[in-house]
């Protein structure tokens, strides 16, 4: 018994004399342990950088890609919306809900692109209220405009009651011109006002000093 007690020490004591000279042998295995946990915390660090520079770039265009309107009148549901740069009239009423049965609807011009702060007004039938106006800051912008421009009807952006100030436009006119509008998108020329059923070179003649395209 006492014989295996000394040969089961000595093993131990071989065992451990193994490990200490191995480890004397090898100290470059810790330090690059400890360089591979380093390089892995800073890859780690890295990753989470990025992905939060991403976040911030994304957060910031799809606050830079937003505009504000108030949105009043004969529609169900009146507020302040929020909507995406380049929606028209037709998508914040769309989103209100809709009209209201007593909306009219013919002074409303849908294809007209909103901008920031706009205030969109939808009248009663025989109500004679502005359909729109903007900001202050619009406003003031808009008034700086010569004598002459401001004299001049939009045709992409002309209600139904404006157009039938033109010369030569009547109701039927005025509503093909809405018509043609909404079916092929605004008028990039004043000229291509003669591809509107009904409005021919002669009746451009008598208009064309009238009207402008923006």
């Amino acid at each position: 018994m006492n014989k295996l007690k000394i040969v089961i020490g000595a093993c131990l004591a071989i065992a451990i004399l193994v490990v200490i000279l191995f480890i004397n042998k090898h100290p470059e295995s810790s330090i690059e342990s400890d360089s591979l946990k380093e390089e892995t915390f800073q890859s780690v660090e890295t990753t989470k950088n990025v992905a939060k520079a991403q976040d911030n770039r994304q957060e910031t265009k799809a606050t830079d890609t937003s505009l504000v309107v108030d949105l009043k009148g004969e529609v169900k549901h009146p507020g302040v919306y929020k909507m995406e740069n380049g929606s028209r009239v037709s998508d914040v009423i769309q989103k209100s809900g809709g009209y209201t049965n007593q909306a009219d609807q013919n002074k409303i011009n849908l294809a007209q692109k909103l901008k920031d702060e706009m205030v969109i007004l939808v009248p009663k039938k025989g109500d004679s209220s502005a359909v729109m106006t903007t900001s202050n800051s619009t406003a003031n912008s808009d008034s700086s405009a010569s004598t002459e421009d401001s004299k001049l009807i939009n045709i992409n952006t002309a209600t139904m009651d404006e157009l039938q100030n033109l010369n030569g436009i009547g109701p039927s006119k005025a509503e093909a011109i809405i018509s043609y509008r909404e079916e092929h998108g605004l008028f990039k020329t004043p000229e291509e006002l003669t591809n509107v059923t009904g409005i021919g070179e002669k009746s451009f003649e008598k208009l064309k000093s009238d009207i402008c395209v923006e």
